[in-house]
């Protein structure tokens, strides 16, 4: 191979080749990886079944800084741990488990590692991973309580779509998005640090209070959707909203959005929402109300506003009185007015 190539891509060999490989014989021989002398980013996706040996990354190229080995079913990865140059490692839908997890641990020089989709359940073998920016462990089952101390630089943390109901204080000082969806949180005083934080997702948890929201005054776009309990949003008074998701709560008082002037998305339906005329001066983009009760006066002040021709307002909700409004009970999308 020539080795002038400072990349390589092997992925998706033909079918052919593949079923010739009745033994199950690797593809790549572990000679074969490691003459890339050259090589500094090496990517492996979707490969033959054991494809990667244990000999594999034996004597591994001391080159390569991305590794991509997603999709690599029923492979042994040992030798990975020797690969301590890598900056950029992603494991996506591998079937990883807590058993190469320590050999993962050893990637001190990791930055950006994305092991999303696999078995995992217990990342304690990666906190010497400090030089880490963003950080993937979503869709996995990881139900063991996080400490994300040492990781003063992570700026993008993801473990959406596991099984936590817990987490210690975090002090990642430069956390600017974290999404933790689909868990089962129900406190949030873990958040009282995250100065640095933008963007917060905790759509579909069991969250029942949002007040250690107030802390963090830079937030700019939040998903609290699906949680089904929460009735008190004040604390979003301290925040720079600039994208809020609300819905399927049983909330009432929308007032705390009254000087949110950068709020232009607001999707906040199947509340218990009655009165928006403390929103009615802000300058929407998108705005979805659908389910609530909202008394039709209110809507008319709403309605007077000036918003981009390209904007939507939804109204589903259960209107006592009507006067323009031809749609009672049904989704009524009303013309912008220019």
């Amino acid at each position: 191979m020539n080795q002038e190539y400072d990349e390589i891509m092997i992925s998706k060999y033909s079918k052919s080749i593949q079923d010739n490989d009745t033994l199950a014989i690797p593809i790549i021989q572990a000679q074969e990886v490691t003459s890339l002398t050259f090589i500094q980013k090496l990517n492996l996706q979707q490969l033959k079944l054991q494809l990667c040996t244990s000999v594999t990354f034996a004597t591994p190229p001391l080159n390569i800084t991305e590794l991509y080995l997603s999709q690599c079913k029923n492979t042994t990865f040992a030798g990975l741990e020797q690969m301590t140059q890598l900056q950029k490692l992603e494991m996506v839908f591998s079937q990883v488990t807590n058993t190469q997890i320590p050999l993962i641990g050893c990637l001190i020089n990791l930055k950006y590692l994305n092991l999303r989709g696999n078995t995992i359940t217990d990342v304690s073998q990666l906190l010497n991973l400090t030089k880490i920016v963003e950080l993937d462990m979503s869709s996995n089952q990881i139900d063991k309580t996080l400490d994300f101390e040492n990781f003063n630089q992570l700026k993008q943390l993801n473990i959406a779509s596991n099984k936590l109901s817990d987490i210690p204080v975090l002090r990642c000082v430069k956390l600017e998005t974290l999404s933790l969806e689909w868990n089962k949180l129900i406190n949030l005083d873990f958040l009282i640090r995250l100065q640095s934080l933008t963007r917060l997702n905790l759509t579909g948890n069991k969250v029942q209070s949002i007040s250690t929201l107030r802390y963090l005054k830079n937030l700019k776009e939040l998903s609290v959707a699906a949680n089904l309990a929460i009735q008190d949003i004040n604390a979003l008074i301290y925040c720079k909203l600039s994208n809020l998701k609300a819905s399927y709560n049983k909330i009432v008082d929308i007032s705390a959005l009254r000087f949110q002037q950068n709020l232009q998305k607001l999707s906040i339906e199947f509340n218990q929402i009655i009165n928006i005329n403390c929103i009615q001066n802000l300058k929407f983009t998108e705005l979805n109300l659908d389910g609530n009760s909202i008394l039709d006066n209110t809507i008319f002040k709403l309605g007077d506003q000036k918003v981009p021709t390209t904007s939507e307002i939804l109204f589903a909700n259960k209107m006592k009185h009507i006067n323009q409004f031809q749609e009672i009970y049904n989704r009524v999308k009303t013309p912008v007015i220019n």
